[in-house]
């Protein structure tokens, strides 16, 4: 039985429960979480007749209304009453809500994420982002680059070969992720290109990430970027011996109307989209490896499904993303409003494990930032990368905020209260 039937048969009996129990909270309870369970299931477009939706909101209300619910109940409803809603108005869910919903879920169920990890990351970072320019061409309402103090700071080419030289000590079988790249576009550093050819000869298994918003990409980098995917340092060999690049390039569009894109990221759409049909048609000639994806931040259904349908038609060689919503730490105010909303399952997200406690995250004036999801406004004086050793000041960064039981509400603040995450990716079925 298909996920879709399973939710109608859930839905018939939740009705006939509800009729025959009016005021049986307990076990309206119990079947309206199976149905939860059973949406999150379900691949947008999702078509409920407009009963069906007034009959489950009703039902929701009513289980909202009863003081005897627990944490884990009322959050779990609360995100289903936000998804509802968003049915209602747009026939899907957004990935943000789906995500928050899937976790309320697995905490109900007591299904909390495993970390998988290198017992050596306790000792070595798994991803480090190294901002060798504090610069951006853009002034995007969701990020804290107007707020920072080192706008404009160029890292030194001594701090960088410092910061290189040490990351070559890593594990030879340790596998981990540079990202030249911070509060900043990455493309605006000259040395862009030579910084990632040095990180590729430094470790075997080393990889890079590459973050940009595409609307200032110049010719000359993108001629490096296909010299330097000739390179036999460029490739690794994956479980199936195949040759897989060690580069990865995402694109933030975030929207793909002009005018909501202009308004987001304040960059001109045309010339962001120029740039990207640039790079598209090299893939296209076969002469541009890197892997690339397109990313949105998700912050509506709609706009997620418009997204998606866009880069299948405009960009069919790239691999479109959805990213959930996620918080700076609480420094933005933009993202803090959206985040801060009563359908986020906060108790649910203190369950959870983050790999982002494995980040090293160097900012441009040598001084280290939590993780990825730190701007560096809030200084948490964790350590500076020209002072002492990296690997030194991770460990004990690793010992401050990594708790011993792997959940971050045992963590300290900002660890305690982040919602970060990448989506849930729920594999199980509730019988």
């Amino acid at each position: 039985m298909n996920q879709n039937n399973n939710f109608e048969t859930g839905v018939n009996k939740l009705f006939y429960i509800s009729r025959e129990n009016p005021r049986d909270i307990g076990i309206k309870l119990k079947h309206i979480i199976k149905v939860i369970t059973q949406l999150a299931f379900i691949t947008n477009p999702i078509h409920l007749n407009k009963n069906t939706l007034k009959v489950i909101d009703s039902i929701l209300k009513d289980i909202l209304s009863f003081k005897g619910l627990n944490v884990k109940e009322f959050e779990l409803i609360k995100a289903a009453e936000l998804a509802l809603e968003e049915i209602s108005l747009f026939k899907s869910i957004s990935f943000t809500t789906r995500s928050n919903m899937e976790i309320a879920i697995a905490s109900y169920y007591k299904l909390n994420q495993k970390l998988n990890y290198n017992k050596l990351n306790l000792l070595y970072p798994r991803n480090i982002h190294i901002e060798t320019i504090a610069l951006c061409n853009a002034k995007c309402t969701f990020c804290d680059y107007k707020e920072l103090k080192r706008t404009g700071t160029k890292m030194s080419d001594d701090m960088i070969n410092k910061i290189l030289t040490e990351l070559s000590l890593i594990p030879k079988n340790l596998e981990f992720t540079v990202s030249p790249y911070k509060i900043s576009e990455p493309f605006l550093d000259k040395r862009l290109i030579p910084i990632c050819e040095q990180i590729l000869k430094m470790h075997p298994l080393s990889r890079i990430s590459l973050i940009s918003n595409g609307n200032f990409i110049p010719d000359k980098a993108i001629e490096e970027l296909i010299e330097l995917s000739k390179n036999q340092n460029f490739y690794f060999l994956n479980k199936n011996k195949n040759l897989q690049p060690r580069m990865s390039i995402s694109f933030s569009l975030n929207e793909c109307e002009s005018e909501e894109y202009e308004e987001l990221m304040k960059l001109d759409f045309k010339r962001t989209c120029n740039n990207l049909n640039k790079i598209h048609e090299h893939i296209f000639k076969s002469n541009f490896p890197h892997i690339i994806k397109i990313t949105r931040v998700s912050t509506n259904p709609s706009g997620d499904i418009k997204f998606l349908e866009f880069c299948k038609r405009k960009y069919p060689l790239f691999q479109p993303i959805l990213l959930k919503l996620n918080d700076w730490t609480g420094s933005n105010e933009f993202s803090h409003k959206l985040v801060g909303q009563e359908a986020i399952p906060l108790n649910a997200y203190k369950e959870l494990s983050c790999l982002r406690w494995f980040d090293l995250s160097i900012m441009a004036d040598g001084n280290i930032a939590l993780c990825c999801m730190d701007s560096g406004i809030n200084h948490l004086n964790i350590g500076n990368a020209l002072k002492e050793s990296i690997f030194s000041i991770y460990r004990r960064k690793m010992k401050e905020y990594l708790p011993l039981n792997y959940q971050r509400g045992s963590s300290k603040d900002p660890c305690r209260g982040c919602t970060y995450s990448q989506g849930s990716k729920l594999k199980f079925t509730i019988k």
